[in-house]
């Protein structure tokens, strides 16, 4: 019997730390091989409230298992640097397609290679994805559209 109170006990504290918390999802958008939210959580014991846009792809090393990466945005100066970031990479890329490019930003690396005239790679430590051009212009315009 004491065990079963404690248990009860247990999940209900469980359950109101959870709801001491309060996520939205503000914007969600699919531009492949990223996912992208844009959050708002507001922590009700201390009235606090964070924004931040969380880009998430799989590993492209593997297909068989999930393996994560992510590029984690928590400010409106790391948003507006990865987007002008972004914006020199497809220019560059578009004007000379050989053109090897590199920068970080938000946590992660971004990469242009002369091998691959049509893509970005988008390093996480040991993850990695890449994007199209023409995706690359589409997830610059999602990201424009977020004020953190």
């Amino acid at each position: 019997m004491k065990k079963t109170v404690l248990t009860a006990m247990l999940v209900v504290g469980a359950v109101g730390m959870n709801a001491q918390e309060i996520r939205n999802t503000l914007s969600k958008e699919n531009i492949r091989p990223l996912e992208c939210e844009h959050i708002q959580k507001i922590d009700l014991a201390n009235q606090d409230t964070i924004e931040y846009v969380y880009c998430g792809f799989q590993n492209a090393k593997y297909t068989s298992i999930v393996d994560i990466g992510s590029v984690f945005i928590s400010s409106q100066a790391s948003l507006d640097e990865l987007i002008d970031a972004l914006k020199t990479a497809l220019k560059l890329k578009t004007e000379n397609s050989s053109l090897t490019y590199a920068f970080s930003a938000a946590g992660s690396e971004f990469n242009t290679y002369d091998f691959n005239k049509v893509a970005l790679y988008i390093q996480d430590g040991r993850k990695y994805t890449s994007i199209s051009m023409k995706n690359l212009a589409k997830w610059i315009e999602y990201l424009e559209t977020i004020q953190l």
